[in-house]
């Protein structure tokens, strides 16, 4: 310093004031340099940095970490680091509590400050918002316009019932995205279980029990079996709640012709019809106390007195008499626990039906040749009934109750599968005073190879009118053909099944609604198919034209050969809700030549 104030006191030659302005002002801005306070004119500031021009008292503050104003403050009030936020998770969206305050500018910064997560990228604005919890779009809201309806799922089989809901977007613990649940207490029954043929329980939620299509063995349905030797059980089938309760529980029954030597019926309890049994688990057995009777060969049932619970008549056609059981207690002989019986001559008691809302009942007599009908209620007294003869024929080995013409009056139809050529069938009055086939007959259709042999009445094209099918099993050269006339008038046949080989298709018919459809579908019997094992054919509403069996929505075969499965058939609901049964009789099922018989159910047939 001593020697700068020398030189300020000395006037210098003129080419070493240029020297003095180097080391004074060495960044040339005019300022001199604050290391130098006592050469800073007075009135003036000094330069803080003298080695940059840019950096002088009144420069603009630079975001640069220098002090470009010389006020000793840093990058204080830089409009660069204005609206800059780090952005940690690089999504192009800063984080508000993070703003940018040093200089120069890091790497890793966004213009705004809208980010709501800046820990993850996967949390920025305008990003779909994904079930998890989480405001993944950063609009304030969490999981917006993702909830979800879920079913409560008691059973945990994935599927659910609409009795409890929830909504939310994440699947709740006990709760399904699915519903139709028909059975929530059991994880075996949902929507696409598997079906379990003959457990009464609709396992796949579509209101059948189960599903039957193609062919199927007898041996594999629910089943009853004869224990008695050459007893014929399963000659006739019927079903009838006779407790006439709020809910439907009608036990099966099943006709033995032959059972120690005099014919039984056995009434089963209806949880048989999903567990099976044999003829020892009957609750209830009743004989006929007549040696040789066939007493069980035919059985019907309805409630022919109106009393709100079912009848069963029972046919025994080799003592010409049939016999009346009511609501009471049936175990022991027929004639101590019948209502009463209907005794005539002949063969009375071959074939049975009635109508149940007029009260009376019809029995064939087949080759005795005759059609008996009664009052249910004055059974014990023959001058009510109407006795229907013919000369020859057969006639009356099947008959059915139809409403002829649609006039709401029941008549009787008789086949007579002998007569004439190849068979008749006729409609009858049921309160004729004399009955001449050819002369008083409201119809009668005729036909080739036991044309009558079996009948079936159902509205088989929902027109509304009673159709009549006719089984002809010896025609077509033994293959057997069954024939329909369309109602009301049964003109000339619509429709035509055939059996192939020597089938005896057409030896015994059926029908009900057997797929729960609405529609009444028919099932035909084929006697000597598989070796005689017997085949039951289902024809799902018929479409008129001609068919085969091989054409039929599913058929069933008996479990042995000779076993003729389908010899007599009824369709009903066993239990309420279970849909419709078909029971079968099988009376020659047994071991070598036993004939015990049995009867399967079929819970319900569809495709």
């Amino acid at each position: 310093m001593l020697v700068w104030g020398a030189l300020a006191c000395v006037s210098l030659p003129s080419e070493y004031q240029g020297y003095e302005l180097a080391i004074l002002d060495g960044d040339g801005d005019a300022l001199v340099d604050c290391d130098y306070p006592d050469e800073v004119p007075a009135g003036e500031a000094c330069d803080c940095d003298d080695e940059s021009a840019e950096t002088f008292p009144g420069a603009d503050e630079q975001c640069d970490g220098v002090d470009n104003d010389c006020d000793g403050e840093v990058d204080e009030g830089v409009p660069e680091l204005d609206g800059l936020f780090f952005d940690a998770d690089g999504d192009g969206y800063g984080d508000p509590d993070a703003p940018v305050l040093v200089c120069p500018v890091p790497t890793g910064v966004a213009e705004n400050a809208d980010d709501c997560d800046d820990t993850t990228a996967d949390v920025a604005p305008g990003l779909a918002e994904v079930c998890n919890g989480v405001d993944d779009d950063c609009d304030g809201a969490v999981d917006e316009g993702l909830d979800e309806v879920w079913y409560v799922d008691a059973d945990d089989d994935g599927v659910g019932t609409d009795e409890a809901t929830l909504e939310q977007c994440s699947e709740p613990d006990g709760y399904s995205a699915v519903d139709g649940d028909c059975d929530d207490g059991d994880g075996d029954v949902f929507p696409g279980a598997e079906e379990v043929c003959g457990d009464g329980v609709d396992s796949d939620c579509d209101a059948t029990t189960c599903a039957y299509a193609g062919e199927m063995a007898a041996a594999d349905l629910v089943g009853l079996y004869s224990t008695g030797e050459t007893s014929r059980f399963g000659m006739s089938v019927t079903a009838a709640d006779r407790d006439g309760g709020a809910s439907v529980a009608r036990e099966i029954i099943v006709g033995a012709e032959n059972y120690d030597g005099e014919g039984a019926v056995f009434f089963f309890r209806p949880e048989f019809a999903q567990t099976g049994g044999t003829s020892d688990d009957a609750g209830k057995v009743v004989t006929s106390g007549l040696t040789d009777s066939l007493f069980g060969a035919a059985s019907f049932a309805g409630d022919f007195d109106s009393d709100g619970r079912e009848d069963v008549v029972v046919g025994a056609p080799k003592k010409g008499m049939v016999f009346l059981f009511g609501s009471g207690d049936v175990s022991g002989v027929a004639s101590d626990v019948a209502e009463g019986w209907y005794d005539a001559s002949g063969r009375v008691g071959t074939s049975l039906t009635g109508s149940p809302e007029e009260g009376w009942v019809a029995a064939g007599a087949g080759s005795s040749n005759g059609v008996h009908v009664f009052d249910y209620q004055a059974v014990d007294d023959l001058d009510v009934s109407v006795v229907l003869d013919a000369d020859g024929g057969d006639f009356g080995t099947a008959v059915a109750a139809i409403d002829y013409g649609s006039d709401g009056v029941v008549e009787v139809a008789a086949g007579a599968p002998s007569d004439g050529d190849g068979g008749a069938t006729f409609v009858l009055a049921v309160d004729a005073d004399s009955f001449d086939p050819s002369a008083d007959a409201l119809a009668e259709m005729t036909g080739a190879g036991g044309f009558g042999t079996a009948l079936a009445v159902a509205d088989l094209d929902g027109d509304g009118h009673d159709d009549l099918a006719v089984g002809a099993p010896s025609a077509a050269s033994g293959s057997g053909v069954v024939s329909i006339h369309p109602g009301p008038d049964l003109g000339a046949a619509e429709w035509e099944l055939e059996g192939t080989g020597s089938a005896f298709f057409g030896a015994a018919l059926g029908s009900c609604d057997v797929d729960g459809d609405g529609g009444l579908d028919l099932l035909v019997h084929a006697d000597l198919a598989e070796d005689q094992a017997g085949v039951v054919f289902v024809f799902l509403e018929p479409e008129t034209g001609h068919f085969e069996d091989g054409d039929a929505d599913a058929q069933v075969v008996g479990a042995k050969s000779g076993a003729s499965l389908g010899a007599s058939m009824w369709c009903t609901e066993i239990l309420t809700g279970s849909g419709n049964s078909v029971v079968v009789g099988s009376p020659h099922w047994g071991d070598d030549e036993s004939l015990r018989g049995a009867a399967y159910l079929f819970p319900e047939i569809r495709q």
